[in-house]
């Protein structure tokens, strides 16, 4: 005999299975990370730390967010 379902059956099954995904994916993506061979020169130093314009476009996304924000500052105070 099947059970009734109630107000919470339908929110829960759809947790169940976006997690379930979210679990298998996870699964998926760390064996694929596993499976690849070392990277970078192996001629060089491995400790090094490859710094490229990511982390300078970052950076200065950060600076200019701090310059909005005193700006902003700024114009509230002298209101």
């Amino acid at each position: 005999m099947r059970q009734k379902e109630n107000k919470y059956s339908r929110p829960f099954k759809s947790f169940i299975l976006k997690t379930g995904l979210l679990f298998v994916v996870s699964v998926i993506f760390s064996i694929a990370v596993m499976a690849q061979g070392p990277g970078g020169d192996p001629e060089g130093d491995p400790d090094l730390v490859p710094l490229d314009g990511g982390l300078v476009f970052l950076l200065a996304a950060g600076v200019g967010y701090g310059v909005k924000k005193v700006k902003e500052s700024r114009e509230e105070k002298s209101k």
